[in-house]
């Protein structure tokens, strides 16, 4: 709905939307500086995915020689591209979901948009069409371009977010950059893995650091560890393995993470507002 809202495709009820300060319901103007890749089935299965691009790029206005080499262009970059024998001509009707995806970035970016509205792109990507994803967002963002990524794959969200805003039914929980998320949960103690070289002596030693809420075994060389506050305790931590008091080979937090920060607010905070 927020992103129907923003692309003007929906006009609020309550309230107003302004996007690079405009109305952008009914504004075609304002449109030509957006690109939405939109959740669902939007795409026409009769059509290839070079004859889709070629039709939406005539229709904005493109010769038919710019319509083409555009085309060629965009879907190399999503990886469909459109050589003879290429997925570009096939139909796309037959495209698996990733492809569809892929296609649906193509021509959310044809215009060169100066904000990009992206629905769930991850869904139905593998891990190299998401990593592709990844990369090409952050490229888009450092030419100029803001993109605002839905999402409910949280882990995906903090891979390629500078900032997020975590919602729950229609009400802004949390805005934040993503670096400082985890300092919103600051009296919840965090969790993290110690990768050590004896994990008894490890426990034995760390039971009496007054950080320490938790301890747990997980294998002869890694222990589960509940601290707060956590500062302190990885001030201690490091100054005992520089020391060589204990044998530290790593340290996971297991619980810093977009998705624990908004299980922790939604349960923490069900009913405020936090800024």
């Amino acid at each position: 709905t927020l992103l129907r809202l923003i692309s003007g495709l929906d006009r609020p009820t309550r309230g107003e939307v302004r996007v690079l300060g405009e109305d952008p319901f009914d504004n075609p103007s304002l449109r030509r500086k957006v690109g939405f890749a939109p959740d669902g089935e939007v795409l026409w299965p009769d059509l290839t995915g070079l004859e889709t691009m070629l039709l939406l790029l005539r229709l904005d206005g493109l010769s038919r020689t710019e319509s083409r080499d555009r085309a060629d262009e965009l879907l190399e970059q999503v990886g469909l591209p459109a050589a003879p024998g290429g997925p570009a001509r096939r139909k796309v009707g037959g495209y698996s979901k990733g492809m569809k995806q892929r296609l649906k970035l193509a021509i959310a970016i044809a215009n060169r948009p100066r904000l990009l509205l992206l629905d769930e792109p991850q869904d139905g990507l593998d891990p190299a069409g998401r990593h592709e994803l990844h990369e090409r967002i952050r490229q888009l963002a450092a030419e100029g371009c803001t993109v605002v990524l839905s999402s409910h794959v949280l882990h995906e969200v903090e891979a390629v977010a500078d900032s997020v805003i975590l919602m729950r039914r229609g009400r802004v929980l949390v805005r934040s950059p993503v670096a400082k998320l985890r300092a919103l949960c600051a009296e919840r103690p965090l969790v993290v893995r110690l990768d050590v070289e004896d994990a008894r002596a490890t426990i034995a030693l760390l039971a009496a650091w007054p950080q320490v809420r938790h301890l747990e075994i997980e294998s002869p060389t890694r222990l589960v560890v509940s601290v707060r506050p956590w500062e302190a305790f990885f001030e201690r931590l490091t100054d005992q393995a520089a020391m060589g008091v204990l044998e530290l080979r790593s340290v996971e937090p297991l619980d810093d993470s977009l998705e624990a920060v908004f299980d922790y607010v939604v349960h923490g905070y069900d009913e405020k507002v936090l800024w």
